[in-house]
């Protein structure tokens, strides 16, 4: 195989807690094409970007961070509708990236379990537990602070929206790759 798909995500959620029923309600996809042989990479289309009604209330604390509401939700599809779209991509990705993949990658693995799906096979990357040697004292960054170590722009007004924090990832990661901060999808 020549090519990898590395598939660079993010969610929101109604709060922390899977077990205590938290749901997600905005999940943010982004694909691109790795050739393992030379290094070129491209993006494969435009991001997957979708708010999710969870059926349930959100926490205050999770709300205050990504300031989306449940009557933003309104109108928006179950997870259910949402389910087979973001399973399509998760099964035609070879590594999945995330910033706390701890985080993301249980919560998908787990909505996509309760809607009947088979759980996708893939090799996951943390950017937050990997980006330690971008920040001083070997302090794991926030994304805010791995943005500023590689030099991005980062918009804290608009932070914590799926899409928003996705398209930082790319940049901070292929970033990192080209300084050594962070492996290349050759080296996994």
């Amino acid at each position: 195989m020549t090519w990898k798909v590395v598939t660079f995500g993010d969610i929101e959620t109604t709060g922390i807690k899977q077990s205590d029923g938290h749901k997600i309600i905005e999940v943010a996809l982004s694909c691109w094409g790795y050739n393992i042989a030379t290094g070129d990479k491209r993006k494969l289309g435009k991001p997957y970007i979708q708010r999710i009604n969870p059926g349930r209330a959100i926490d205050p604390g999770a709300e205050a961070v990504h300031k989306i509401s449940l009557a933003m939700l309104r109108g928006a599809p179950k997870w259910d509708a949402v389910a087979p779209i973001v399973s399509n991509i998760l099964n035609r990705t070879d590594i999945f990236i995330a910033h706390n993949v701890q985080f993301d990658a249980p919560f998908l693995a787990l909505e996509l379990i309760d809607a009947g799906h088979v759980l996708p096979v893939f090799d996951v990357y943390c950017t937050m537990d990997s980006g330690r040697q971008a920040t001083g004292m070997g302090k794991v960054p926030n994304l805010g602070e791995l943005a500023y170590a590689c030099g991005i722009e980062y918009d804290a007004d608009v932070a914590h929206s799926a899409l928003y924090d996705t398209q930082l990832l790319e940049q901070c990661y292929w970033i990192g790759v080209e300084r050594g901060l962070f492996k290349s999808p050759a080296e996994m």
